[in-house]
């Protein structure tokens, strides 16, 4: 899907369902003769301001800077000025959430330049917003060029810092001079006031055949953040089931005479959803399919390692007693699944088992992860089993089947790298393991159909934590933490360079922590040097 085009659809759907009541311009406190009435008519009318459901639209209120944002950057979006963009590196205020409706409107006008924020990381959207203020903005978001002629207010010298800005709004006409000729730059701006400048912005430029720059709807790591967000958030709620409460349709029995045993059609659908949920996250959407031979092949293998009960083994021994026909299918499918024991269910493997990967040994590869978010994976199967013994602890074994040996499929890659955390956001359950003292490997697996595969002593990761500007190295020279290049295409997964910095550094994580990624030492399919960049926003449901 088109990044753009979704971003635009995903602001006009959040515009629509905003809790605004918009009705025309037959307010009982904006009458025909108040020097607002056309501006608030205007903007009424094309739903960029709203009323109150008692009949009012209170002219005469301040607005905050939340609700200024709002305005300005729907005036320029109904009428598809495009932005000129300063700045377009990923944004952190601590009072700004990815769930705060003003979000969009805030990053589209710091991203211009029009409106920042505070040294100490606010945004303030609730304060009041004064008019010297609210003509900076107007002024940088409409692109206008500065005015540095006669002076049109008493109470303002050429000194003072917004003295260009207001100056500016002024020459054009969109801001009416009044009989005092006092501008009071320090006043707080009122909801009257904001609705005529900014119609009176809108004539001007329509009348001037102004000139602007940028896109219309330009690319924002901000606003790809909600994005990924809210995809996430809409597969959680598709995917994430309960666990059913009859996991077997036929009960494995591991005493003579053996049965292997049959997992239900609702709870295999169930596991089959915790694998869509994670790859959704990582940004794949491609159908898998679940087949009856993957299905006997991890059933079996879970079976059988319930059998043996000695820890996993992806080449478990013959029990006794056992059809060598039937070992020789539980041993395929041991060798060609994800195996676990010590989980509840195989959801709960796989959030918080394999997508973690995060001990001393399968951090060096993050193999059981580069399998369930691997692009090529088509099909899978699903097999689990409990230990009956008295005289030990109960196990749960578990088994995932994602390959064949004998069928090898193309290796067919359509995106360029797949990273866990993922990209643009990742759920914070997904980023705090359940052992805390091991911190989660990032990965970033290269398609081979795009990149060269690259070499761990020229690779360098960086790390930063936008909040305080914390930042980790992860190369063969020196590391922040655990550092490897996994080049044996390991799950078909392509390449994968992992890095994980230490537990003490990295975590407690805050919700809507911003943490951006620079990975160099790495080549295209033509041999250019090339650097990849992208950024993640870790959140709490």
């Amino acid at each position: 899907m088109n990044r753009k085009w979704f971003i635009s659809f995903a602001l006009m759907v959040m515009y629509m369902i905003m809790p605004w009541h918009v009705e025309a311009a037959n307010f009982k406190d904006v009458p025909k003769q108040s020097p607002y009435y056309e501006g608030i008519d205007y903007l009424t009318e094309r739903s960029i301001i709203s009323g109150y459901p008692d009949g009012t639209f209170r002219p005469n209120a301040y607005v905050t800077r939340g609700e200024a944002a709002k305005m300005i950057a729907s005036t320029l979006e109904h009428h598809h000025y495009p932005l000129h963009v300063q700045q377009s590196s990923v944004l952190y205020y601590k009072d700004l959430s990815l769930n705060t409706w003003y979000y969009p409107y805030v990053v589209k006008l710091n991203a211009i330049g029009a409106m920042q924020g505070y040294q100490d990381h606010t945004f303030r959207l609730k304060d009041s917003i004064q008019r010297d203020q609210f003509a900076k903005i107007t002024s940088t978001a409409f692109q206008l060029e500065p005015v540095y002629g006669d002076r049109y207010f008493s109470d303002l010298t050429p000194s003072h810092w917004s003295y260009p800005f207001i100056q500016t709004l002024a020459t054009k006409g969109m801001i009416q001079k009044p009989k005092n000729s006092k501008y009071q730059a320090s006043h707080r701006i009122t909801r009257g006031e904001v609705a005529d400048i900014l119609y009176r912005a809108v004539r001007w430029e329509q009348q001037n055949a102004h000139m602007w720059k940028g896109e219309e709807n330009p690319e924002l790591p901000n606003l790809y953040s909600l994005q990924r967000k809210q995809q996430q958030q809409a597969a959680y709620k598709r995917y994430v089931k309960p666990v059913p409460k009859q996991k077997f349709a036929v009960h494995p029995k591991l005493t003579l005479p053996y049965r292997p045993g049959q997992l239900t059609e609702t709870y295999k659908q169930q596991s089959l959803q915790a694998i869509y949920y994670v790859r959704a996250v990582a940004g794949l959407t491609n159908p898998l399919r679940i087949t009856t031979p993957y299905m006997e092949e991890a059933q079996a293998a879970a079976f059988v390692l319930a059998l043996n009960n000695i820890g996993l083994s992806h080449e478990p021994v013959k029990p006794p007693h056992l059809s060598s026909s039937f070992y020789e299918k539980a041993y395929n499918g041991a060798s060609t699944s994800n195996i676990a024991y010590g989980y509840d269910d195989i959801a709960s493997s796989i959030y918080y088992g394999y997508m973690m990967d995060s001990d001393s040994i399968n951090r060096q590869d993050v193999g059981h992860r580069r399998w369930l978010i691997c692009p090529c994976l088509s099909t899978v199967g699903f097999g689990e089993a409990k230990t009956d013994t008295i005289f030990e602890e109960e196990r749960t074994y578990s088994a995932i089947k994602l390959f064949d040996h004998y069928v090898v499929p193309p290796v067919t890659h359509n995106v360029q790298y797949v990273t866990w955390p993922a990209e643009g956001a990742f759920p914070m359950d997904l980023f705090v393991p359940s052992q805390i003292h091991e911190a989660l490997p990032w990965s970033v697996s290269l398609s081979p159909e795009f990149y060269n595969t690259p070499q761990r002593s020229k690779v360098v990761v960086n790390l930063k934590r936008v909040r305080d500007g914390k930042r980790w190295t992860f190369s063969a020279n020196r590391s922040d933490g655990f550092f490897n290049v996994e080049a044996s295409n390991y799950g078909r997964s392509g390449p994968t360079i992992i890095f994980q910095p230490t537990v003490k550094t990295i975590y407690p994580v805050r919700n809507e922590e911003v943490f951006e990624v620079e990975v160099k030492g790495i080549q295209d399919k033509t041999g250019k040097a090339t650097v990849l960049r992208y950024h993640t926003v870790i959140y709490d449901h």
